[in-house]
Order: C-alpha cells, then sequence, then structure tokens
C-alpha cells in the first residue's frame, strides 16, 4: 500500500527546521518534523540537521538536571508511541541491506534524542499529571510609576524593577524550580545553582535559566513582549512555541497575534531604564506613551484618536519630559497640546490644533 503524500511541502519542512535550529520554533514545527522524519524522502533533509541538533542537545543537557533529562527520555519514548498510534499506516517501508535496517535504527534513535531537545512540547504539554502544590508563602514586590527598584531574592539573586512592575515569589526557594512570577518589566541576575533552574513567569512566556543576566518586559498595555539576554543562555516557552536566546539575543513577541521572531540586538540598551534614561529602537509611538507614563509619575499622556504608524528610535539622558516630547514631535511631526490635566498627543489630520 502506498503511504498517503504528508501535509506539508518539501519548502515548508525546510522553513520549519531552520526555525527549529535557529532556536525559536512552534509546536506546529515539532510535529511537522517529527512526522517528516517517517518519510523516506526526507532523509537528507535529516541527516543534514541531525549533527546540530546533537550539539543543540548536549547544550541543552546543561539546563536540566539528571532526574529532568530522564523525565524527558521517558516523555520523548511516549511521544513515538503516541506517534504509532496516531499514524499506524506510516511506518517506514522495510529495508532489505543490513546497513539500511541501521540507517533506520540511527534514525529512530535520533528521533528520541530530538524529542528530548524539544523539552516545552515533550515534557510540559505531554500527559503531564497535575501535583498538589504544597502551602508555600508569597513576596510581593512592587514598583509605582516613576520608581525603579531592587530586590534581593532567597538565594541572593538580584531583580531590578521597573517602573508600574510588580515580582511574587516564595519567601523560601525549596528543592525544585525557583520561581518567580513578573508582571511589567524587571532584569535579572541570577545566582547559579545546576540543581535549581530560575524560572521567570509572565501572562505570555516562560523563561528558564540555571544563572545568567536577562530582562524581560510584559506589560499587558503594550503590543509587544521582549525577553533579553545579557549573558549566558535562556529558554523561552510560549504558548505556541519555544525558543533558546544566548547573549544579545531577544525574543519578540506579539501579544494580540501571538507570533514570535528572534532578533540580534545590543540587550545592554534594553537596560539603560534601570539607569533613569530611556531607550526607544523602532518603538510604536503608542508604546513610547505607555513608557512615558510609567517614567514620569505626573504625567498624565494621551493619543487622539487615529492610526499611528509613527516608529520611535533614539536615547534620552535628559529626564525632562518636555526635551523628550520635543524630541518626538520633530522626529515625526505629532503635535501636541495641553487639555486640562493633559497633554495630548495628535496628527493634523484626526484633530485641529
Amino acid at each position: 500500500m502506498t503511504d498517503q503524500k504528508p501535509r506539508f511541502s518539501k519548502i515548508e519542512l525546510q522553513k520549519a527546521w531552520s526555525r527549529f535550529l535557529n532556536g525559536a520554533y512552534t509546536h506546529s514545527d515539532v510535529l511537522m518534523i517529527v512526522e517528516s522524519l517517517k518519510e523516506n524522502d526526507n532523509f537528507r533533509e535529516f541527516y543534514e540537521a541531525s549533527n546540530h541538533a546533537w550539539e543543540l542537545s548536549g547544550e541543552m543537557k546543561q539546563l536540566e538536571t539528571e532526574a529532568q533529562r530522564e523525565e524527558y527520555r521517558i516523555q520523548a519514548a511516549k511521544l513515538l508511541v503516541l506517534y504509532e498510534q496516531k499514524y499506524p499506516n506510516r511506518r517506514m517501508r522495510p529495508a532489505q541491506p543490513q546497513v539500511k535496517r541501521r540507517r533506520q535504527s540511527r534514525i529512530l534513535y535520533t528521533m528520541v534524542m530530538l524529542c528530548a531537545v524539544m523539552v516545552p512540547l515533550v515534557y510540559y504539554t505531554l500527559n503531564r499529571k497535575p501535583e498538589p502544590e504544597p502551602v508555600i508563602q508569597y513576596v510581593e514586590a512592587t514598583a509605582n510609576r516613576g520608581e525603579i527598584k531592587t530586590v534581593t531574592l532567597p538565594d541572593n539573586s538580584r531583580v531590578v524593577l521597573n517602573a508600574n512592575s510588580t515580582i511574587r515569589y516564595p519567601a523560601v526557594f525549596a528543592t525544585g524550580e525557583r520561581v518567580v512570577e513578573l508582571q511589567g518589566e524587571a532584569s535579572f541576575d541570577v545566582t547559579r545553582n545546576p540543581d535549581q533552574p530560575f524560572v521567570v513567569k509572565t501572562d505570555v512566556s516562560t523563561v528558564r535559566v540555571l544563572g545568567t543576566a536577562f530582562d524581560v518586559m510584559a506589560y499587558r498595555e503594550d503590543r509587544y513582549a521582549t525577553v533579553s539576554v545579557i549573558s549566558g543562555k535562556v529558554m523561552v516557552d510560549l504558548t505556541d512555541g519555544q525558543a533558546i536566546l544566548e547573549q544579545n539575543e531577544q525574543l519578540k513577541v506579539n501579544r494580540n497575534t501571538g507570533n514570535f521572531e528572534k532578533l540580534t540586538v545590543d540587550a545592554g540598551k534594553y537596560l539603560l531604564w534601570a539607569e533613569g534614561k530611556l531607550f526607544f529602537h523602532r518603538t510604536p509611538l503608542r508604546e513610547v506613551v505607555n513608557v512615558l507614563n510609567r517614567h514620569y509619575p505626573q504625567l498624565n499622556l494621551e493619543l487622539a484618536e487615529g492610526e499611528y504608524n509613527n516608529l520611535i528610535s533614539g536615547e534620552h539622558d535628559n529626564k525632562t519630559i518636555d526635551a523628550v516630547l520635543t524630541s518626538i514631535t520633530r522626529s515625526t511631526g505629532i503635535r501636541s497640546r495641553k487639555e486640562y490635566n493633559k497633554i495630548i498627543l495628535y496628527q493634523n489630520k484626526f484633530t485641529k490644533p
């Protein structure tokens, strides 16, 4: 019986491999790759990518304890079993020569390792059984508008909270992961502990590290959320994907669409807020307004109705709002006016001066 044709093209498969090896891929990419590994026509693409995947697997092991790695291997094997159950007719064609049998054995074994690399998909979405949570006493710290606050966690990790941000963490980190919850933005300098991975949870992502420095921005009122790595390496789990970030790499997530991309940046620039400075790089005007309202506690800045496609770039050491607004209006043609206790930004075609 002839195998039915796969539901994806070779171009789609190549793009999925590319995203996977680049370290920022969706769960759909993973499922496409796993399915493609059973197709004889895709042997060449698989072998070209497998060596890199092996190297990636070795690097990922640094982020896991031995117990976790064993659990990943078990879950990876379960994934293959479920695949066989879902596609009972899509098995490899029987091989005649011994060489081909060895090749198939290598493929199946490498599939298990590839699945182990795909930790978020396998471990966190496949057959995970809920466990009763112990009673934990939590501590909450908040930086108000116009405020920057430094917090030292129980493991001596250092956190700097940006304005209008809150972090919630256990009074004592017990065994297992060191989990904190963040709303807003914070920079982290994490004390290294291979036996207790450090986890930052926001409403759009989960960031996992052992010991490194990075910035997480996840304001609910902003369109984009970001993770920027200053040093070391982090894993970012999303609703529909995963990314591995190293120094001077940033993950940018669109809250409205769920789409994400990995960028190369000067990560230090994204920490200038900790020095009381402002930095924008192709930042949408609406998000600039949000940043300014958080940075200046007495400010009430609004955009008039209309479509604004302006992207703002620049670094501001001057702390006066007048200087910042002057820079923005000169570079964009946007105008400003005072209205009672507000400052309104507007365009001529929408609002009269």
